[in-house]
């Protein structure tokens, strides 16, 4: 069957990350070229791979996933599993969890997920956002301050340090112990960054206003006209 639609537009990648693992199979595995088609073609029409390729979470399903079923269950097979990750993507992109994953460093406690899902809320209660436009406005401003918030508290961890004295210091053998100190330099470089976010906020806030105070007026008829997605009727 030939693939139709987007899964078309994805051939000619499965096409070079195939060739990339011949490649290395070739270089990094000192095969031949004949053994590394062997060994890839095994990775790929194997029965393991197949079965591990049908119940793989789908947010989990990758490129490969997608040949080993074109190859072993046909291509409707792997279309149909193409069309329920972009559902899957859908569902991530409407209730945050895409934005959220963009900010969540590499801590990621559950305290900032949850800070960062508050802020997504609030901004949305207040502002109704009416298209995928403005919800993309409304969670980048609640990325940007989530990651204001971040390097805000990041500075003020670093100018705690650079303090000389300061209550609670410890005493080891008689000698003060102070605390390590870092340089003023990243403490700048943090507000730095806090400011930048905080200008990405702004920015996207006026965006959002603007979007709302330009849209479209449509006429429909002389008594009728809707401004944006509200109508109001004129009278003679």
């Amino acid at each position: 069957m030939r693939p139709s639609g987007e899964l078309s537009d994805l051939l000619p990648e499965l096409a070079r990350k195939y060739e990339r693992q011949l490649e290395f199979y070739r270089t990094r595995c000192e095969r031949s070229s004949r053994e590394a088609i062997d060994t890839a073609d095994y990775n790929l029409r194997s029965q393991w791979a197949l079965e591990a390729a049908r119940e793989k979470p789908i947010r989990e399903v990758d490129w490969q996933d997608l040949e080993v079923l074109s190859n072993g269950d046909g291509m409707e097979v792997a279309q149909a599993r193409w069309e329920e990750l972009k559902e899957a993507v859908r569902e991530d992109l409407s209730r945050g969890a895409i934005a959220v994953a963009a900010v969540q460093g590499t801590e990621n406690s559950l305290y900032d997920r949850a800070a960062f899902y508050a802020l997504r809320e609030d901004l949305a209660n207040g502002w109704q956002p009416r298209s995928g436009v403005e919800w993309t406005l409304i969670e980048t401003m609640a990325q940007a301050q989530r990651m204001y918030l971040h390097w805000l508290r990041a500075a003020e961890n670093w100018l705690g340090h650079e303090i000389e004295d300061y209550p609670g210091v410890k005493r080891k053998y008689g000698e003060e112990v102070k605390p390590p100190r870092l340089s003023a330099a990243a403490g700048d470089r943090a507000y730095e960054m806090a400011d930048r976010w905080n200008r990405i906020f702004l920015r996207n806030l006026r965006a959002l206003r603007d979007l709302r105070r330009y849209a479209p007026v449509v006429i429909q008829n002389a008594a009728q006209v809707n401004i944006g997605q509200q109508q109001v009727n004129v009278k003679d």
